[in-house]
Order: C-alpha cells, then structure tokens, then sequence
C-alpha cells in the first residue's frame, strides 16, 4: 500500500472523523424535532471506527504487524457499511426534496441494494487479498456511502429550510455537502493501486504524480471541513433545547402569573364566600378555613388549620348519633358526595346541622388526594322540616284514626241494623210460640222452645259482650308493664282450658316486653282459641313462636288444621264472618276482627299463611318497648 512521506497525516485524518464522531455522541437529541436526530448515530459509529481504521494504517505503515492488513479492511468495510446506512436514511427521510427524482432517489435508496453489495463483497473476499479487498471496499461502499451523505444534507437543508435559515446554518449544510462530495472522490475513485480495474490505470499514486497532492492529504482537508461543518450543523440541537427552555419559561412565567392571579381570586372567594369552605388532605389534616367555617364553628383558625379535621370536628348524622364519617368516605374511595346532611359540632359542644358537598381533588398541590368541602348551616331550615314533619305525622295519626272511627262506625251502624235484630226477631217469635204451648198445655213443646229461648237470649248475651271486647279494642287501659310472653301465654292456655288431644307448645325463646299485658292476652287466647275450635280433628297441635324484626318481635301461632285458601284470608278478618255457614250458631265471627284491631291500634302488622295443604299460620308483630316508656327498661329475649 503506497503512502507518502510524513504519515503523521493519517494522524490527523483519523482524529478528524474521531472528533466528528465524539461531537455527535456527546450532542443530546432525545425528543428533537429535528429529523436529522435519527440516522445521526450512524454518522458518529462511521466517524469512530472509520478514525480507527486510520490511526491503524498509520500504526502499519510505521511498524507492520501480522493480520495488520486483514483488520484494517475489516475496520474499513464497517465504517463504509456505517456510513452507507447513514446516507441512505439521510436521503430517504429527506426524498420529497428531490421533486420530481423523488421516487428515482427512494428507489436507489432501498435497503434491497444492500444484498448484491454483499454477495459482491463476499465474491471478492474470496478472490482477492486484504489489500485488493479494501481497494474493492472503496468502490462498493466508499463511493455510493460519501455520495448519500453529501445528497442527503443537501435535500436535508431544502426540507427544513424555514426553520434552519433564521439560524445560518446555510453555508455549512452546503460545506458539508461539499465535503463528502469531496471525499466521494478522494476515498472511493482516487483508491490505492491494485491488480484490477480500474485501480490498476486511476489510483492515488498516480494523480499524486500528476498534482502533486497526496491522496491522504485531500481526504484529511475533506474530513476536517466535514467535521468543522457538522459541528456547526449540531448546533440545531442546542438552539432547540435553548428555544424550547426559553418557552418553558416563557410558559413558567404565564402560569406563574396566572397562578399569582387566581391565588388572589381564591383567597378573596374564600373570605366573601357565604358558605364554609374548607380544603382538607389526604391524611385528614384542615388546609384552610374561610371565615364563614370559623364563624359557624365558632373556631379560630389556629384551632382548624393544620390540625385533623375530624379530631377537631365530631360528625353526626341527621337523628343525632355519632357515626363514621362521610368525609372519610370521600377521601377514601374518591367519589363526590352532593347535597347531603350532616350535623357538625362547634367548640361549645352544640350541634349545627350543615348541608354539604364534598369534592375530591386528584390534581397536584397540597390538597392532592384530599378533599373541599363546602357547606351551609341549615339549623333554621332544619328546626322548620321538623317542625312540619311533626305536624305532617300529627296529621296523619289523626287522619288514620278518623279513618278508622268511620270504618268502625259504618260496621256498628250494620250490626245495630242486622245482626243484633236477628236474635231479637228470633226472641220475640220463640215468645210466641211458647205462648201458643201453653194455652194448648203442650209441656214437652213449651221445654223444647223455652230451651231455643235460653239458647237465643245467651247467644245474644255473647255477642252484645264480644261487641263490647271489639269496640273497647286499642283504648287507653292498664299502663305498660314488664310482660314475658312466655309467662303469659301459658296463662292463656291455662285459662282456654283446651281439649287434652290438643298440644300446644311455645318455644323457649320467647322474648320479655315492655308493653301493655291485656291486649297481648287477649291475641293470644283469640288465635290460639280459634286454631282449636276450627280443627276438623279430634286432636292437633299448635306452635307459638317468636323472632326479633328490628323494633319489634314478629309472633307466629301456627296450626296443623283444615288451612285457609287465599280468596277467604280476608275475609275472615272482617267482622262477623265465619266461612261455614253452621258456625255461625257457635261462633260471632268477630275473633279474628278483634285480632286485627288489636295489632293495627299498637302500630303491628297481621298476615296468614296457609295454601292448598294443612295448616294455618297467623303472624303479627308487636313493639318491643311501648311508645311512652323509656327504651333503656326493655329487655331482650330471655
């Protein structure tokens, strides 16, 4: 390999494409808007290994070493193969500059080339030495490589024009250009000589004989115009980053400004604002009061801000009682809460009723992951709500009762119309007859009818005395005592005197009340009373049970008898019906009615269940304490 006198040039032509490769390495790109950004670390890997390979030649030249040469065409073949790549994608992103050369430039330009470059390569690998190699390397990559590139910052410098020329980076987008247009010539055609053409007829000696200007000379001059150009040209980069952290600041400074603003605004919101307004985080610590929260709290504002707002503040829901509170609800699950009440509690222990709304914040700050909470005190509206909720309750209970007293009313206008006249009709017929018995001194008739006449006058007595039971149900008697049920109902069972073939059995559970003994009983012996004596059995069995629903015990007297279809389960809860016709000699029909009225007039509830099969099963409930006594003297089940 011919070199002239003096290799201290390679020196320099190695350390140019090493600076050149170091300036675009230590360049930051990251995010640039510039497109140029992508392919330029090819140009750095070219600039670096291909300056290798140049201080290695001058290293051979100076002392020749064993593989010398097969390591500086290996170093040569990757640094052109760099720099092809580079040139390549360099005209490509740039292509639509080439007008109408654009789809010729893109074609020439496709990656499919690279696989005849390679066979070639490989081709003459085999066939040649290191030395004819890399002449062979100069051609096929050298050439085509350092002719990209200069085509590409030029159709580079055409597409962003309006953005580079306010910068002047004209003139060295053009040297650049020129420059690897220069070393196009210098290291692809002016090769070494060597044993093929046309490196054997052109080669660098021999235009060193004819200009008398070293080969390895021109490509230093072109390598350190290339680099003086291209760190000019990485100048894009850092007028970006200066452009863009000048807009951040601009930016910083508008927001800055706009924060100065609103902070002014919200401050003074927060003192003319007619409701409490308080910013609490997400550990639950107040970061500002307005005046109206301290004024409503009757707190100051060392008392609120920077302490736990609900160490400070007990929350209370809308009866009264201590409970979990809501705002905990908000900071934890991160849902807005609307228009709901609660009562707070000022500094002297008095409670204020307050509707709130409470709104998450989820934006960077103090506040980010608490909550605003804004509210306003609502004791008046409040005081007046159950002012009119009394009154409107008042109103009801009275409708309810007059309702009632006008139901009752019509039934006894019916029984005074009907029901009492029957057995009177019959009196006075059985009068007469018995009459006509004894003028016709017939004694075995006159027995018979005065019998009728007994039987009449006490089913009468009966039902003028049942009436009375009916009419005095749900009035004001005895006051409210302590009752266990269980006690009582067997006092029932005792006093109804029940056929031996009939068990009834109560269970053990059975609850103790505050509450008023006589009506109670009076249930009891009625269901229990009516499940014997409409057993179509000679012998069965009737349960009492009992289960707590919520303020009241539900009561249950089930029966394993005939049952009651569903059509006639309303019926006979209305007064004087029985649902056999041959009952009603036995019966007044007014024991289920009684029931009824009983249950309705302490605020209970009657159902039955019974189908198609046997069994009936009367349930009711009952209050565990009565209305006028204090719940702390009611028990639970024993």
């Amino acid at each position: 390999m011919y070199a002239p006198p003096g290799s201290f040039i390679y020196f320099f032509y190695g350390l140019s494409f090493i600076l050149m490769g170091l300036s675009i390495a230590i360049q930051p790109r990251l995010d640039s808007d510039f497109a140029l950004a992508r392919p330029l670390p090819f140009l750095a890997g070219f600039g670096l290994v291909h300056g290798v390979h140049e201080w290695l030649e001058m290293w051979y030249l100076e002392r020749e070493f064993p593989f010398g040469l097969q390591v500086a065409a290996t170093l040569l073949t990757i640094s052109f193969v760099i720099l092809l790549e580079f040139g390549r994608r360099l005209v490509r992103l740039s292509s639509r500059a080439a007008g109408r050369w654009q789809r010729a430039t893109e074609w020439f330009t496709h990656p499919v080339w690279y696989f005849p470059v390679v066979l070639l390569l490989v081709q003459v690998a085999w066939m040649l030495g290191p030395h004819d190699f890399a002449v062979a390397v100069r051609y096929l990559l050298a050439l085509p490589a350092a002719s990209f590139t200069a085509i590409g910052f030029l159709l580079y410098y055409r597409v962003e024009a309006e953005r580079l020329r306010p910068m002047g980076l004209k003139p060295y987008f053009h040297s650049a250009t020129g420059a690897f247009a220069g070393y196009a010539v210098a290291a692809g055609l002016l090769v070494p000589p060597a044993d093929f053409f046309p490196a054997n007829l052109n080669h660098s000696q021999r235009f060193f004989e004819a200009a008398e200007v070293s080969v390895p000379a021109l490509r230093t001059v072109f390598a350190i115009i290339a680099t003086v150009s291209l760190v000019q040209i990485l100048r894009i980069f850092r007028t970006e980053v200066h452009q863009r952290v000048e807009a951040a600041l601009t930016s910083a400074n508008h927001y800055l400004d706009r924060l100065t603003q609103m902070t002014l605004q919200h401050d003074q919101i927060l003192r003319i604002a007619g409701s409490g307004l308080v910013g609490i985080d997400r550990n639950g610590r107040c970061v500002f009061a307005n005046p109206t929260t301290l004024e409503v709290l009757d707190f100051s504002e060392s008392e609120l801000v920077g302490h736990c707002f609900f160490d400070v503040i007990q929350c209370y829901d809308t009866s009264g009682m201590v409970k979990h509170c809501p705002l905990c609800d908000v900071l934890e699950n991160r849902e807005p809460t609307h228009r709901s009440e609660i009562q707070f509690v000022r500094r002297d222990g008095t409670p204020v009723p307050v509707e709130y709304v409470a709104e998450p914040v989820d934006e960077p700050g103090e506040l980010d992951g608490g909550i605003v909470l804004s509210f306003i005190d609502i004791s008046q509206r409040w005081e007046a709500e159950q002012r009119l909720g009394e009154t409107a309750r008042s109103l009801r209970e009275k409708t309810r009762k007059l309702e009632r007293a006008n139901a009752e009313l019509e039934q006894y206008a019916y029984i005074a119309a009907h029901d009492l006249k029957a057995p009177i009709r019959a009196v006075s017929m059985l009068a007469t007859v018995i009459e006509e018995d004894f003028r016709q001194g017939d004694p075995q008739s006159l027995s018979r009818h005065a019998d009728l006449l007994r039987d009449r006058v006490t089913r009468m007595d009966r039902l003028i005395d049942d009436l009375l039971r009916y009419a005095r149900a749900g009035c004001a008697g005895d006051p409210p005592e302590p009752v266990n049920t269980r006690a009582l109902i067997t006092d029932v069972i005792h006093f109804l005197a029940l056929p031996a073939s009939f068990r009834v059995q109560v269970d053990t559970a059975m609850p103790s009340l505050i509450t008023w003994r006589t009506p109670l009983s009076q249930i009891f012996a009625n269901l229990i009373g009516n499940a014997v004596a409409h057993h179509d059995r000679a012998s069965g069995h009737v349960r009492v049970a009992a289960r707590p629903c919520g303020e009241f015990y539900e009561f249950a007297v089930s029966d394993d008898g005939p049952g009651i279809l569903q059509e006639h389960q309303q019926t006979v809860l209305q007064v004087f019906q029985v649902l056999e016709p041959g009952e009603s000699a036995k019966h007044s029909g007014l024991g289920l009615a009684l029931v009824k009225k009983l249950v309705e007039s302490h605020d209970g509830e009657l159902f039955i269940d019974s189908g198609q099969g046997r069994g009936t099963t009367f349930r009711f409930t009952w209050p565990v304490v009565a209305k006028c006594i204090p719940a702390e003297t009611a028990s639970r089940p024993n």
